[in-house]
C-alpha cells in the first residue's frame, strides 16, 4: 500500500502547486498541496523506524514547502513554451505591485490595428517606450509573460521535478528501511521475553500466577 501511496502523494503535491496558476483553482490547489504534504509526512512517520524518523522528516520539510511554489512559478512558462504565441509591442506603463516583495507590472500594447494590451510582470528598470515581446496562451489558461521570463522560469520547472524526485527517494527509502528492520526488531523483542504467552508462569513457593 505504501509503495503505491507515496508516489501518488508526491504527484498530487506537485499538481497542487501547478493548479495555483489557473484562475479559480488557487484554493483547491493550496488545499491539495497541504493535504498531500501532510499525508506524505504521516505515511513516513508511521512506517519508518524511530531511528529514521528524525532524519527523514527534516530532510523532507524544505522540498515539501518548495515544490508547490516552484511548480506555481514555472507551470505558466511550460505551457507558454509549448503552445504560446509571441507578439511584439511597446511598453506603455510600468506600475509597482506590492506583495510580500515589491514587483513591477508592465503594460505592453501589441503592434497592429487592434491595439491589444497585456499586463505582465517585468523588471524595475523597464521604462515606457521600450520594446518588448509578450508570449500569450491562445486558450488564456495562464497569464501572458515576457519572452525572456518564459525561458528563465523553465529552470524552476526542473527544480520542482528534482524536488519531487528527492521527496520520493527519501520517503521510499525511509519506509523500505522500516519494513526491512521492523521484523528483526519484533523477533528480538520476542526472544527477550516481551511477547506475552498463554502458558502460566510459576511464582514463588510453586504458586501459579
Amino acid at each position: 500500500m505504501a509503495a503505491v501511496s507515496i508516489p501518488v502523494l508526491v504527484a498530487l503535491h506537485l499538481l497542487g502547486g501547478a493548479l495555483w496558476v489557473i484562475d479559480g483553482m488557487q484554493l483547491p490547489g493550496i488545499l491539495l498541496s497541504i493535504a498531500s504534504g501532510v499525508g506524505l509526512m504521516k505515511v513516513v512517520w508511521v512506517l519508518a523506524t524511530p531511528l529514521v524518523r528524525p532524519l527523514a522528516c527534516p530532510l523532507m520539510l524544505v522540498p515539501l514547502l518548495a515544490v508547490p511554489l516552484l511548480a506555481y512559478n514555472s507551470v505558466g512558462a511550460v505551457v507558454l513554451q509549448e503552445r504560446g504565441v509571441t507578439h511584439s509591442g511597446g511598453v506603455t506603463a510600468v506600475t509597482p505591485w506590492r506583495g510580500k516583495v515589491t514587483e513591477y507590472l508592465c503594460t505592453v500594447r501589441e503592434d497592429g490595428p487592434d491595439e491589444i494590451a497585456d499586463t505582465v510582470f517585468c523588471e524595475h528598470d523597464d521604462r515606457p517606450g521600450e520594446r518588448a515581446r509578450v508570449v500569450r496562451d491562445p486558450r488564456a489558461l495562464v497569464r501572458p509573460q515576457l519572452a525572456e521570463s518564459v525561458a528563465d522560469d523553465q529552470f524552476q520547472a526542473v527544480l520542482a521535478a528534482a524536488g519531487s524526485v528527492f521527496l520520493l527517494v527519501v520517503a521510499v527509502s525511509a519506509t523500505a528501511l522500516g519494513a526491512a528492520v521492523r521484523p528483526k526488531l519484533v523477533r528480538s523483542w520476542q526472544k527477550s521475553g516481551g511477547e506475552p504467552t498463554d502458558e502460566p508462569r510459576s511464582g514463588p513457593a510453586g504458586a501459579v500466577r
